[in-house]
């Protein structure tokens, strides 16, 4: 049992998620949950195809904080944009999207 698969086991909410990479038989994702107390938890895995993400994470594995936090874990996990041509700029663009949807998501809490 795990977090990401079973939050609810944990008294969590799923809030979102990123993945850092266009998929591609691998994974590189953060995941985002809240308590019912409003607390934000979040982790980040990355693998290949074998093993189901977060597999062995439990709560205590968690980082934790509040949303504000969180948009901070995500610009700085995000960092600065590679040029266009250079071979970083395709995940980039792709992690880029999926960051502003889930801070479009923290901040409706």
């Amino acid at each position: 049992m795990d977090v990401y698969t079973n939050p609810e086991k944990f008294n969590l909410e799923m809030v979102g998620e990123v993945s850092w990479e266009a998929p591609c038989y691998s994974f590189n994702l953060t995941v985002v949950l809240r308590d019912s107390h409003g607390v934000f938890y979040w982790a980040s895995d990355s693998g290949c195809s074998c093993p189901s993400p977060f597999e062995y994470v439990g709560l205590p594995d968690l980082n934790s904080g509040s949303k504000w936090d969180v948009l901070q874990v995500l610009q700085e996990r995000l960092g600065d944009k590679p040029d266009e041509d250079e071979p970083e700029y395709d995940d980039y663009k792709y992690a880029e999207n999926q960051v502003s949807r889930l801070c479009e998501i923290l901040f409706s809490y």
